[in-house]
């Protein structure tokens, strides 16, 4: 069914936590589940909880690029 938001929410949650379990939270399968929450958010006119889901899915990202590059983010870098 076309636009069912909440099924497709109870979905993606679902995904989250499996993922979370399976992955750890630092996994960027799960980034693209906060980055689908996010856009689910915002097509229900939800922008802060869009904004939310995408500031997850940011940080989540941060922490895989910086595994992948070997490099500090900008918090880490300001912190030492």
């Amino acid at each position: 069914m076309v636009g069912d938001y909440g099924k497709a929410e109870a979905l993606y949650t679902r995904a989250l936590s499996i993922y979370e379990r399976a992955l750890g939270p630092n996994h960027s399968k799960v980034a693209v589940c906060f980055d689908s929450l996010a856009a689910l958010r915002g097509a229900l006119n939800d922008y802060p909880g869009a904004f939310v889901f995408g500031l997850k899915a940011q940080a989540v990202n941060q922490v895989v690029l910086d595994q992948v590059m070997d490099i500090p983010s900008e918090e880490l870098k300001s912190n030492t």
